[in-house]
């Protein structure tokens, strides 16, 4: 724990707290955005999780970097490293002058003289992972296995979510909150580099309390890093972004997912490098209420996805629907019209010369 002070002081002020990026060194520097100084991420580094205070979370979405309170490099305290990613919270002057309050006021010292340790920068290609556990390919599993029930009732073939996405079940491992859920690998470069556990289930994560997280994301991968399914989908004429795996395996080929509607620089830079040559159009498919966030507003207006060769275009779907519900030929049907409306052309057909055994 890079930070243990702060830890120690969240915890006493939130009660539980989650670690996540465990280890990794904070790594950012300044740029100019719309005339105003912002910080470039390279890594955010260690974080903790808690519930927020100020809304109805109960899925510990306020996360608060182990440089909270530091001093930046222009020597003023990083207070704005925090963010609830439940509704936003700390957006409101109110509620984030109580929370700096909140943790200032019981210090001895001001968090910025606070010692913390220096971590460790990870070179990605340094970064392998390994499975949780004993994770057995889906088809092992009888057909009346609740995994099995679970994904069919979505809508999805196991024999495809094991075929072409590598999905597991995980029967035993060191981590908890992995055993008895589906394993959803994370590769990159056909490098394992993460995983998530998804509970096999529905429910109601947004009204209950003291619920099971739906994901459980691999100690130390940074989702900030990776994108999910971007080896397959560079094998195609259109690449979808959307915010989550189920996303991806509702629209099928071209998709990949952010794990969330946020996109970090790394992500971009991995996106636009793998459909630039061939220049091929770039899809935002967000769940339409993303579309509200100040973040996803500025997100269309990326120098880096407007300057992309292949076209860039962004589709919001009709209140109510997801990319992860919608029947994929209505989905695709009306990506195309609204792309075409943008006047970019998108096709999902596989690339010339690209066919592999996952397609015979």
């Amino acid at each position: 724990m890079l930070n243990f002070p702060l830890h120690k002081l969240l915890e006493t002020l939130f009660g539980r707290v989650r670690v996540s990026s465990a280890g990794q060194q904070f790594d950012a520097d300044t740029m100019m955005v719309a005339g105003k100084r912002r910080l470039n991420f390279r890594s955010k580094g260690e974080y903790y999780q808690v519930c927020c205070p100020f809304c109805t979370d109960s899925r510990f979405r306020l996360y608060i970097s182990y440089m909270f309170g530091q001093n930046g490099s222009d020597g003023k305290p990083m207070r704005f490293l925090a963010h609830c990613f439940n509704e936003n919270c700390l957006s409101n002057p109110q509620y984030y002058s109580e929370f700096v309050d909140k943790l200032e006021s019981p210090m001895l010292i001001p968090l910025s003289e606070v010692q913390v340790k220096p971590g460790r920068r990870v070179a990605e290609s340094d970064t392998i992972a390994v499975w949780p556990g004993d994770c057995v390919p889906l088809l092992t599993l009888p057909q009346e296995h609740a995994a099995i029930q679970y994904v069919q009732e979505r809508g999805y073939d196991p024999g495809r979510l094991q075929r072409i996405y590598d999905v597991r079940y995980c029967v035993a491992s060191r981590y908890s909150l992995a055993k008895d859920r589906l394993i959803i690998p994370v590769y990159q470069n056909k490098v394992l580099k993460g995983w998530q556990a998804r509970y096999v289930g529905e429910l109601d994560w947004k009204t209950q309390k003291n619920l099971p997280p739906k994901y459980f994301t691999m100690p130390g991968m940074s989702k900030s890093t990776v994108v999910y399914n971007l080896d397959r989908s560079r094998l195609f004429n259109a690449c979808v972004i959307t915010e989550g795996v189920v996303d991806v395996w509702g629209f099928g080929d071209g998709a990949v997912c952010t794990f969330g509607h946020s996109i970090s620089d790394r992500q971009l830079e991995l996106i636009t490098a793998a459909f630039r040559r061939p220049a091929r159009p770039i899809v935002l498919l967000f769940d339409p209420e993303a579309y509200a966030e100040k973040h996803v507003q500025n997100l269309l207006h990326n120098p880096r996805l407007l300057a992309h060769s292949g076209g860039f275009v962004h589709v919001k779907l009709p209140e109510g629907t997801d990319p992860g519900s919608t029947n994929r030929r209505v989905l695709r049907k009306y990506v195309k019209e609204q792309a075409a409306l943008q006047g970019v052309t998108v096709t999902f057909n596989r690339m010339v010369c690209q066919k592999t055994k996952e397609d015979t």
